[in-house]
């Protein structure tokens, strides 16, 4: 799998929105295209299954954050 140009107008749209596991999903779901209108956007965004996905990856990026923080780690290291 080839990886999105993050330095593009429409890249930089998307991870504002939907951040970099966003991003890649949608890049992934778009035949490794970024959309380049708000209307192929749209389309690949409304979907269940998009929403669920998003919904868990979110659940594991906090239970990451708390494991680290237990550990005594931070979530700086996520960012980094």
């Amino acid at each position: 799998m080839k990886c999105p140009n993050k330095n593009t107008r429409e890249a930089k749209a998307i991870l504002a929105r939907f951040g970099e596991d966003g991003l890649y999903s949608i890049f992934a779901k778009n035949k490794e295209e970024l959309p380049t209108t708000m209307r192929e956007l749209a389309n690949l965004t409304k979907s269940k299954q998009f929403e669920r996905q998003a919904t868990y990856i979110e659940k594991v990026n906090a239970a990451i954050r708390k494991q680290l923080d237990k550990m005594g780690i931070g979530v700086g290291t996520l960012e980094q």
